[in-house]
């Protein structure tokens, strides 16, 4: 069990009476990339918010970074990052400031130097400056998925994260993901 980033044990969830989960399983082991694979409405999307505290399961357990999502929510928040479907970037701000905004907001020292790193680890230090309202798909989608490692992140919930991407995009994203794991 030391050894896992999570533990899902009879996981249950309903909406409006329709049962949408019935009794996943499932662990992940750390430093691995896990996939949730399934139809539209098969209950994906309600896992990952499971995990990551924006809904409550109506039965079972969920252990992420060792903190069961129902009883300490909060530390669950502190260990993971999620990233959504579609890019969360401010476009109104450059790819430099939407890092520094967020290594302020999780109150980390160096902010700029964070950002710097993390611009040149994504292949984005050319496009630090401009708005990130310039930026390809490609691009908006490696910032996001930048902004969610600023800080001391042990898991990152990636959800549908090549969405709208160009296959070369794709590849690309797929390729940073392994580099992560």
């Amino acid at each position: 069990m030391q050894n896992l980033a999570i533990q899902v044990e009879g996981l249950q969830k309903s909406f409006k009476g329709l049962s949408v989960l019935k009794g996943v399983d499932f662990e992940v082991e750390k430093g691995n990339i896990f996939a949730l694979l399934g139809t539209n409405g098969s209950g994906k999307t309600t896992i990952v918010k499971i995990l990551t505290t924006l809904l409550k399961p109506d039965n079972g357990k969920a252990i992420v970074g060792g903190f069961d999502v129902n009883t300490n929510p909060g530390h669950v928040r502190q260990v993971i990052s999620l990233t959504g479907q579609f890019a969360a970037v401010d476009e109104m701000l450059t790819g430099r400031e939407n890092l520094i905004l967020i290594a302020r907001l999780r109150h980390l020292q160096n902010p700029r130097q964070i950002a710097d790193d993390l611009l040149n680890r994504f292949g984005l230090t050319e496009a630090a400056g401009r708005m990130a309202s310039t930026y390809s798909g490609g691009m908006r989608r490696r910032l996001d998925i930048a902004m969610s490692l600023v800080g001391n992140t042990q898991l990152v919930f990636l959800d549908e994260p090549t969405t709208g991407l160009d296959p070369e995009a794709r590849i690309e994203v797929w390729k940073i993901i392994k580099e992560l794991a």
